[in-house]
């Protein structure tokens, strides 16, 4: 487990019930996700399904269709990035909430990270409410980061072990925050925690980057399928469920 407050990343070489897509596990289906995304869409038209229309999202830079997990998924290339609405963004912050996911990654081209999901904590900072990104070195290490404090920018992490390595074939990677602390699952075992403070924001969830300062960085690079969003923290049974769908 890793877990550490400071500043820079760079050094690191209205709820809706209606059911998800058909190949999204759920493992409650009373208490599933708010907002599912399949991942099974052509994302070239410029639109984001989900499993509701208001949580719908946007791409100008759309990543492209790939095999996946389940069904397709869609692949990220180092320059393509989505926006999740308001509605999605207003999952992550202080509240309770679980992001389950199945990555296949491959090299960042970056010297430092690349970010396959993020809510950054305001415009013109540089620290994140919350994202996960995928290490250049240590090769295809996860990290959570969430912000304590918001500014001055502040970033609180954990990781993957040294030796845990999402490049190259799926694995699934799960997030969560239950109001005190924050765990982080691959494969369906929790891996790291931390307890400690998070803060919320407005901004919108944004998918294969980061945005930092205005400006668009840390692009990731390899595919994503089966993304999906709870407004409670799931449990250990729960996540190893999804983690074997």
């Amino acid at each position: 487990m890793l877990s550490a407050i400071g500043c820079g990343r760079s050094g690191f070489d209205s709820r809706d019930d209606a059911a998800p897509p058909p190949d999204v596990a759920t493992p409650d289906a009373t208490t599933g996700p708010v907002v599912a995304y399949a991942m099974d869409d052509d994302p070239s038209t410029g639109r984001i399904t989900s499993s509701s229309s208001e949580f719908d999202g946007t791409c100008t830079r759309c990543p492209t269709q790939t095999a996946g997990r389940l069904g397709n998924a869609y692949a990220f290339d180092g320059s393509a990035e989505v926006r999740l609405p308001a509605p999605a963004g207003a999952l992550l912050g202080t509240a309770p909430y679980t992001v389950s996911m199945w990555l296949n990654a491959t090299t960042m081209p970056q010297t430092s990270i690349g970010v396959v999901i993020a809510k950054p904590f305001s415009a013109t900072s540089d620290a994140n409410v919350y994202s996960v990104w995928v290490n250049h070195d240590p090769p295809g290490q996860v990290f959570y980061e969430t912000t304590p404090s918001g500014e001055p920018a502040s970033y609180e992490f954990v990781s993957s072990p040294v030796g845990v390595d999402v490049r190259g074939t799926w694995h699934h990677v799960a997030t969560t925050w239950d109001g005190t602390t924050k765990r982080l699952y691959v494969d369906g075992a929790v891996v790291a925690s931390s307890t400690m403070q998070v803060v919320g924001s407005s901004e919108l969830i944004v998918l294969g980057t980061d945005v930092d300062n205005n400006t668009v960085t840390l692009h990731y690079v390899g595919a994503l399928d089966e993304l999906q969003l709870y407004a409670r923290a799931l449990g250990d049974s729960e996540i190893a469920a999804l983690a074997a769908p």
